[in-house]
């Protein structure tokens, strides 16, 4: 009977490896977005609103911290995979499909928020860049 549930655990480990890879990529993707708005600071303020730069800033700053903290709690929930594979306990398997299926739709949440913010960044930098090209002319 433990047998099979660590089929499902495994499964579960495994989905739960690639969403922490997946976060630190979304790490590394908001520093950059950071550092193009660093970049392109002074441009963006003369061309675009300055409420909705701020409002980007902030919304990648919140980004940041939700990153943070479901990164935390994938590592968490990583290393009670393990250990339950290692050791299978029947009694947390309900537990532990629980908390699997909130953070797969913490991370869908996340991902969402992510990918409008990065879009926005890219259209605010792409409006700057053509500005810039026409001043250029």
């Amino acid at each position: 009977m433990e047998q099979m549930a660590n089929g499902p655990m495994q499964n579960q480990y495994e989905i739960t490896l690639d969403w922490i890879s997946a976060l630190s990529l979304y790490k590394d993707e908001m520093q950059f977005l950071r550092r193009l708005i660093d970049r392109y600071y002074l441009e963006v303020v003369k061309i675009e609103n300055l409420d909705e730069i701020r409002e980007e800033v902030m919304q990648l700053q919140d980004l940041g911290h939700a990153n943070e903290t479901l990164l935390k709690e994938m590592v968490q929930h990583r290393d009670r995979l393990a250990g339950f594979i290692e050791r299978p306990n029947l009694a947390l398997v309900s537990d532990m499909a629980r908390t699997h299926k909130s953070l797969q739709k913490k991370m869908a949440t996340f991902k969402l928020r992510f990918n409008s913010a990065k879009q926005e960044i890219f259209g605010i930098a792409h409006s700057v860049l053509e500005k810039m090209k026409v001043q250029k002319k």
